[in-house]
């Protein structure tokens, strides 16, 4: 079903302990470089895609995994289309960049800037059931503060 593979590197589900919720954050990722992407037969510059970040969890041995939120390609009945798509993937700083809301939204939109409805909208829904009930609310919650990286904190 699914054209393509996982935006980045999966990773397991970490340790409930090392989870860190501080809002939503809307991000752009992009391809990894040297990736020749095609539209319509020509390369087409990589203009990245739009995923939320729910949650972000220390890796031992350093970096960091994201609970994302994301739309991937799929082929159903012969057709294309993009399906919602979440997990805990490998945070890559050179791949994922923070990206601000929408100043000016439509009236359906929801703060990312997409339909209720929307693929996106709906990955960010199910993303958020992978996090104890007690982080949801918080992991749904647009991060109020000025985009960033991943969140400080000690070495694990």
């Amino acid at each position: 079903m699914w054209t393509e593979g996982p935006i980045l590197p999966e990773l397991p589900p970490p340790p409930v302990d090392r989870i860190q919720v501080r809002g939503a954050q809307l991000a752009q990722i992009y391809d990894p470089p040297g990736t020749k992407l095609m539209l319509g037969g020509r390369p087409r510059p990589d203009g990245g895609r739009e995923a939320v970040v729910l949650a972000w969890a220390r890796i031992p041995g350093g970096g960091w995994a994201v609970l994302l939120a994301w739309t991937s390609y799929a082929k159903l009945n012969a057709r294309g289309t993009a399906l919602a798509r979440c997990g805990w993937y490998r945070h890559d700083p050179q791949r994922v960049k923070p990206k601000a809301p929408p100043r000016y939204l439509d009236d359906e939109a929801q703060w990312h800037g997409w339909h209720e409805m929307s693929e996106l909208h709906q990955a960010i829904l199910e993303a958020a059931t992978l996090l104890p009930e007690d982080m949801r609310e918080a992991a749904l919650t647009p991060r109020r503060e000025r985009p960033q990286a991943p969140p400080a904190g000690p070495q694990g």
